[in-house]
């Protein structure tokens, strides 16, 4: 099922770095969220690795990045969101 709330995506690489805050872990790659939530991920890097990364912004102003890690060990994308977002539901 696709996504219903609309998103706005920002691009990733005016994400704030320093103000990430892990949130959450998603066992999916970075192709099924953007078939199913409509994100496009651009390539980029930070301080561990390359990585695929989205940043979007909820229809309340919330902002979150999902986050795919090259050398990950792992299929999975990082959900972060910013000190701002920080406890707040997102979806």
């Amino acid at each position: 099922m696709k996504y219903q709330r609309k998103l706005q995506q920002i691009d990733v690489r005016d994400w704030p770095l320093g103000l990430e805050q892990a949130i959450a872990v998603v066992a999916l790659e970075p192709p099924v969220l953007s078939a199913r939530c409509g994100v496009h991920f651009q390539e980029s890097e930070d301080e561990l690795d390359r990585l695929e990364g989205a940043s979007v912004s909820t229809g309340q102003g919330k902002v979150f990045a999902l986050v795919r890690h090259r050398g990950a060990p792992a299929s999975r994308t990082e959900v972060s969101t910013s000190s701002a977002s920080a406890g707040s539901v997102l979806v």
